[in-house]
């Protein structure tokens, strides 16, 4: 019996293994464009946090991927304030790190009447880069209603610094 149960288990983890991995948050940076001076020790600003369908190609998001262009650029879903229930959705956060460097985490949250009904973190650690937060979700998660969609960026000793960056979004019955 033993034995059925290690196995049953082992294939259960090794047949969900790709897909928990598919839906990972992961986080990515490309260069400062800007080239200020080190003194100006700004730190860590939140930019922006936005939803958007996620692409079964996984091409989006992406930084420099418009051709073409001589300046830098981010591609994304076109950002979504309503969705309904059941869409496969991506959340995006970015920040601009302009004189950080250090442990770093990327929260966003889902937050309706005061109550968070889904979060999700990405960490690593960051250095003066523009930074791109993505975490893939699925609606079914949620209720129809409105919801708060928070991103916060913490850095500093454990992690005690935060920047936010606030937007709305709101789910309805397909």
């Amino acid at each position: 019996m033993r034995s059925f149960c290690i196995s049953t288990l082992a294939v259960v983890l090794l047949g969900l293994g790709p897909l928990l991995a598919a839906d990972s948050p992961k986080i990515t940076a490309i260069a400062q464009p800007l080239n200020l001076p080190a003194s100006a020790n700004l730190g860590f600003f939140a930019t922006s946090v936005m939803t958007g369908q996620q692409d079964p190609d996984a091409v989006l998001p992406c930084f420099d991927c418009v051709t073409g262009e001589d300046i830098g650029s981010l591609g994304v879903a076109i950002p979504h304030a309503a969705v309904t229930t059941g869409s496969a959705l991506t959340i995006v956060l970015t920040g601009d790190d302009i004189s950080y460097d250090g442990d770093c985490s990327f929260t966003v949250s889902l937050i309706s009447g005061g109550v968070t009904a889904w979060t999700s973190t990405a960490s690593g650690s960051c250095y003066p880069a523009v930074w791109l937060a993505e975490f893939p979700v699925t609606s079914t998660a949620l209720s129809v209603g409105h919801y708060e969609l928070m991103g916060v960026i913490n850095t500093g000793h454990n992690l005690t610094d935060k920047t936010v960056v606030i937007s709305q979004l709101y789910v309805a019955a397909p």
